[in-house]
């Protein structure tokens, strides 16, 4: 998404009968932005804003985003999201690529149960960003509840107010 914003709100993601669940409830893949200078995006110079959804039944990820968050803002704030097997799940919110150049990502008052992490930040919250993981309910995760690879510079990470119950595995 470039220059645009986005909202996808109270939807549910669940499965309709059959035999299978599904992998991904929201899969956001990157693009290689014409500027060298900023390489992958999913976001470039966007506002999302991912409220009040709920997914049941999920294999792999319920949120996931491909890459980059550039010069954007991303709220992920009231999901409810539940997993098939707690066993072989991933993420309930995962951000692949860095959160870059003066972007504001909020992941907060979200429930995720039966995952084998709550919400992954994969790589960096860099130059000027800021990333707030608040108020979440993180239940029965496998191997972390929340994870942020660093902070550099000038930017922030505010992590307050959550529950993370691990499942003992």
């Amino acid at each position: 998404i470039e220059a645009g914003s986005l909202v996808i709100q109270e939807n549910s993601f669940v499965r309709n009968a059959g035999t299978f669940s599904f992998d991904l409830a929201m899969f956001f893949y990157y693009a290689d932005h014409s500027s060298t200078e900023v390489g992958n995006v999913v976001l470039f110079d966007a506002a999302v804003d991912i409220l009040n959804n709920s997914g049941s039944e999920i294999n792999d990820a319920a949120i996931t985003l491909g890459d980059r968050v550039y010069n954007s803002t991303l709220n992920i704030n009231g999901n409810e999201f539940t997993f098939e097997n707690p066993a072989t799940a991933q993420e309930g919110v995962f951000i692949y690529g860095p959160i870059d150049a003066f972007s504001t990502v909020s992941i907060s008052n979200n429930t995720i149960t039966d995952c084998g992490v709550g919400i992954e930040v994969h790589t960096d919250v860099t130059n000027h960003s800021a990333c707030t993981i608040a108020d979440n309910s993180i239940i029965n995760f496998r191997q972390r509840g929340a994870l942020v690879d660093r902070t550099i510079q000038n930017s922030s990470l505010t992590m307050n107010g959550n529950t993370l119950t691990g499942n003992g595995t």
